[in-house]
């Protein structure tokens, strides 16, 4: 039988990554750029090597995921998502520091034209995205072509990474939302502007719908805004290639379409989202997050049936 760990236990350990996070933008950001993904290799190395759980977890997700892989090629696959991880993590740090020419060189547009098209309708758009190779590069690159992008993110467990995360975002001109905050999010779509989501982690609050063949709560709010906003969802997801450029995929844009049931409406398209997501996901399994708890929640068991009297009564056994 484990332990728990004591608060304070808890609080040296999160002070401590928050003081690594403030080193590591110091340093990104003051002539370490050419080391970037050297370190972020070694750090992502470490991170699979030193936090025990979260190796275990990412192991544990991804054979749940694909029952074909062996203890071992799962394992592999977990330490090279650990690696992505730290690459991607200090590319995010670096943002302020980068030109325009670099991100240019560094992040690859492909089917821009999806993009134009989701804006031409005028109702706004929903970029669909998830926790998937470097998504906040993303983010820089549209923003410094013009296009006006907000986000709804969650907050850190550690307030001042909070902060210096949210001004990264907010550097390049995208305006950072709470999660739940729904109404600056409409707003932003009635401006015609974008407003990025990322529904592909577990979501207390949500409902719950197939992620790899598994039953997984997922958040229902793009598919609520989109049904009652009609704005345009853009799905798009970000692939590290070998030599460190960020391929950008837009897919074709598309609006929801209601029956006039609002929970099935809502159920209906937070699972095409989630389908969405996974196929994004099983192109490039080294590139998603998979030490995250998915799979936290699990439905109730439903109990057996009672058996039936003579008279179509149910009979309750433990009575």
């Amino acid at each position: 039988m484990s332990i728990p760990k004591k608060p304070l236990l808890k609080r040296l350990e999160k002070w401590v990554a928050d003081r690594c996070i403030h080193l590591l933008y110091a340093y990104v950001n003051c002539g370490g750029a050419r080391r970037t993904s050297s370190l972020g290799r070694m750090l992502g190395l470490l991170y699979f090597s030193c936090i025990k759980s979260h190796r275990t977890r990412a192991i544990a997700n991804l054979c749940r995921a694909f029952p074909s892989l062996t203890a071992r090629e799962a394992t592999i696959l977990a330490r090279q998502v650990c690696i992505n991880f730290g690459k991607s993590a200090l590319e995010f740090l670096r943002i302020p520091s980068m030109t325009p020419e670099e991100i240019r060189q560094r992040v690859i547009f492909i089917g821009e034209e999806h993009l134009r098209a989701a804006f031409e309708s005028g109702r706004g758009v929903l970029l669909i995205t998830a926790h998937f190779s470097n998504w906040e590069l993303m983010g820089s690159r549209l923003l410094l072509e013009g296009y006006p992008l907000d986000v709804i993110a969650r907050n850190s467990e550690l307030p001042s990474t909070t902060a210096i995360i949210n001004s990264i975002r907010e550097s390049s001109g995208m305006r950072v939302f709470a999660r739940g905050d729904l109404l600056p999010a409409i707003r932003v779509l009635k401006e015609n502007r974008m407003l990025a989501i990322l529904p592909d982690q577990h979501d207390m609050d949500g409902i719950f719908v197939d992620f790899f063949g598994h039953p997984s709560k997922t958040a229902i709010g793009p598919a609520a805004i989109a049904l009652r906003t009609g704005a345009m969802l853009l799905p798009v997801f970000t692939y590290r290639q070998p030599d460190e450029t960020i391929h950008v995929v837009f897919q074709p844009p598309f609006a929801a379409q209601p029956t006039g049931n609002k929970d099935e409406d809502v159920r209906a398209l937070t699972q095409r989202l989630t389908t969405i997501i996974e196929e994004a996901i099983r192109e490039a399994p080294d590139q998603w997050m998979w030490f995250h708890h998915r799979w936290k929640s699990q439905p109730p068991i439903s109990p057996p049936p009672l058996p039936k009297t003579g008279k179509g009564e149910g009979v309750n056994p433990h009575a």
